[in-house]
């Protein structure tokens, strides 16, 4: 197999570098290959899976032409899942970019899936539809790691505090936790430490512009020294991987509480953030051996860069020319997942580091050969304060 074969790791990440450029999906005849080969592997947890098409764009033009769903609840059958196009469509509709509610996965019949957030001017049905389709999907709690728009504008990606109060109310039976955090500005500090975030110290989010953690920070924030260059409105400040784990915790309590069902995990546009944190609670569940346990380290390597990143569109080129490595940074972070507190069957600790360890050097090994193909700005886009 050549080094550039789509079909391998490499492969794939080229692919991945030259083929998103923009916002719009290219079907290629690598991306057909990648496909085929993501939805095989799709098929060894979850056996007759069905799908929803989404070849002509007519759901949503970044997403997969073709999206496999686990036969679950009301997804049990085809036929079920076609009764829920419309509501799929119109959930199209509402949220940012098109990018709609979609499971991607499962633990314990539950459904986890991922979407960008709503979008502003969307109409009372195409909502009241949307919300119907979460409740389908027995969606209970939706997790929500964006800001609040400054200056909300029709037809842009809004909160669903920043949505009128009819609106609003369809939302209600929902469990919404906001767990807000700057992805892309963060994640330039990760290549400019060296690929190393153990020491880094990050100001909080804190003002209007954000919404309030819905979990604790107070016991990890300190005030920062008033001679240190930051920003007046950032006030205090906290152990980035703290933060992270705390975030990730939170995610994984939802997922154990039996008294929430499915999570609908979304930032704004649904490429940075989402996708983080899906493929962190992906590989949690591998490392616990209850996800999939019948993929090789190189399979599920491809699967996480092919499925949650590649075939749902994110930027990666676009990211990596404003030196930020959010796909770097996902299999690197899952060691400072390791401890059993974050397990779902208490596995211990030494087992999931030793896996997670094995996963970030094959991955390792494959990225920063591919990584040498890019061309890096000079200058920042953001200046993160590192």
């Amino acid at each position: 197999m050549t080094l550039f074969n789509p079909l391998s790791t490499k492969g794939l990440l080229k692919t991945y570098l030259t083929q998103v450029t923009g916002t719009s999906r290219q079907v290629s005849r690598s991306y057909l290959e990648i496909l085929k080969k993501t939805l095989s592997l799709f098929g060894k947890d979850y056996e007759n899976y069905n799908v929803i098409e989404n070849k002509k764009k007519v759901l949503c033009p970044s997403y997969p032409t073709v999206i496999p769903l686990p036969k679950i609840g009301v997804l049990s059958t085809q036929n079920e899942t076609a009764k829920l196009q419309e509501h799929f469509e119109s959930s199209s509709k509402v949220r940012f970019r098109q990018r709609f509610a979609v499971p991607v996965f499962s633990y314990q019949d539950k459904l986890i899936c991922r979407s960008s957030c709503v979008r502003s001017g969307s109409s009372f049905g195409d909502i009241s539809n949307e919300a119907y389709l979460l409740k389908q999907l027995e969606v209970t709690t939706i997790i929500d790691f964006m800001k609040k728009p400054i200056n909300p504008r029709p037809n842009l990606g809004i909160g669903l505090t920043e949505l009128d109060p009819e609106f609003q109310n369809l939302y209600k039976d929902f469990s919404v936790s906001y767990l807000p955090w700057d992805a892309v500005q963060t994640l330039i500090c990760f290549r400019k430490l060296g690929y190393d975030v153990s020491n880094l110290q990050f100001p909080m989010f804190e003002g209007s512009c954000y919404n309030k953690p819905s979990v604790n920070l107070d016991k990890y924030l300190k005030n920062i020294a008033s001679d240190q260059p930051f920003r007046s409105s950032h006030k205090r400040e906290i152990p980035f991987l703290k933060l992270l784990q705390t975030y990730f915790q939170s995610c994984i309590d939802k997922l154990e509480n039996k008294n929430h069902s499915g999570l609908l995990i979304h930032c704004k546009s649904g490429w940075d953030r989402t996708p983080l944190f899906i493929s962190m609670i992906r590989l949690s569940l591998w490392a616990d051996g209850l996800l999939h346990s019948n993929f090789s380290l190189d399979e599920l390597c491809y699967f996480v860069i092919a499925y949650d990143w590649y075939l749902f569109h994110h930027r990666m080129l676009h990211r990596l020319k404003n030196k930020s490595e959010i796909l770097h940074f996902t299999f690197y972070v899952m060691q400072f997942l390791a401890n059993t507190n974050f397990s779902l069957n208490n596995t211990n600790q030494n087992i999931r580091l030793k896996k997670f360890l094995d996963l970030y050097n094959h991955f390792k090994n494959n990225y920063l050969q591919i990584l040498q193909m890019v061309e890096f700005n000079k200058s920042n886009k953001y200046n993160p304060p590192c």
